[in-house]
């Protein structure tokens, strides 16, 4: 009897020992390892805003030479005009903002609704051919990037698909496409393009000053006439036909971001 009561003793003394030695284990030192993370971030700045002057006519235009002071050409109904020895500069793309992307610009003129003063014509016993008056310049700024140009030609250099300029948000430069061929140089500028266009209606002609003296009256007798009215079918040296005296040019601006 003695001997159950010393080995349950044992027992109860060793399960209390066991239970002693987990609670005391659990107090000491062990590895661990821990790690936490955070993050924030909002929306990259656009807010590019383009600017644009598209005022390229006029209701009334000052004289060259001895006329520089005086209205020499002056609508009488309030419509914009061009005319033999006028001239203008308008469009003026350029953009303002602090974007945190980079950008480019495309310059597309609508090609279905563009239309300027031209007319064919067919000397006797010669060929066809077309005379346009009105010749075009692109400039960036006073800079010249292309000159002389029919208004086919500007159809192709703004047909919406070619950059102009862009903008490094990186280094904070604009880079032009200087030469209008579609390749944006590898010179920088810390100032944003302005892109302008100028037209201009020469007085005569290099080649034949009595031809284009012609054919602008039949212009401008055209215009006189109905509107729509193609009234005049031949010159002193031969035929007239497909007169048009009508001048729109429609303009889309347009920046998007790059990668």
């Amino acid at each position: 009897m003695e001997k159950n009561r010393m080995m349950r003793l044992a027992s109860a003394l060793l399960i209390l020992t066991l239970l002693t030695t987990c609670m005391i284990s659990g107090t000491f030192a062990k590895y661990t390892t821990k790690a936490e993370g955070s993050d924030t971030a909002r929306v990259a700045k656009w807010g590019v805003t383009v600017s644009t002057h598209t005022d390229l006519f006029a209701t009334s235009y000052t004289g060259v030479d001895d006329y520089n002071d005086k209205v020499t050409v002056k609508s009488t109904d309030d419509n914009k005009l061009v005319a033999p020895g006028t001239t203008g500069t308008g469009l003026g793309v350029t953009s303002g903002g602090t974007p945190e992307v980079s950008y480019e610009m495309k310059i597309k003129l609508d090609g279905t609704t563009a239309k300027m003063p031209s007319l064919k014509y067919t000397p006797t016993g010669g060929s066809e051919a077309s005379y346009e008056p009105v010749k075009f310049s692109v400039l960036n700024g006073t800079t010249p990037l292309k000159e002389n140009l029919t208004l086919d030609d500007l159809k192709d250099l703004f047909n919406g698909t070619k950059v102009i300029y862009k903008y490094d948000v990186d280094t904070k430069k604009y880079y032009v496409d200087s030469n209008g061929d579609g390749t944006i140089d590898s010179t920088p500028s810390d100032t944003c393009p302005n892109i302008k266009i100028k037209w201009e209606w020469a007085y005569e002609g290099a080649d034949d000053n009595t031809l284009y003296d012609d054919l602008d009256t039949i212009l401008g007798n055209t215009a006189a006439a109905a509107p729509g009215a193609e009234s005049i079918n031949s010159y002193s040296a031969g035929a007239i036909s497909n007169i048009h005296t009508d001048a729109n040019l429609t303009w889309t601006v347009t920046a998007t971001q790059i990668d």
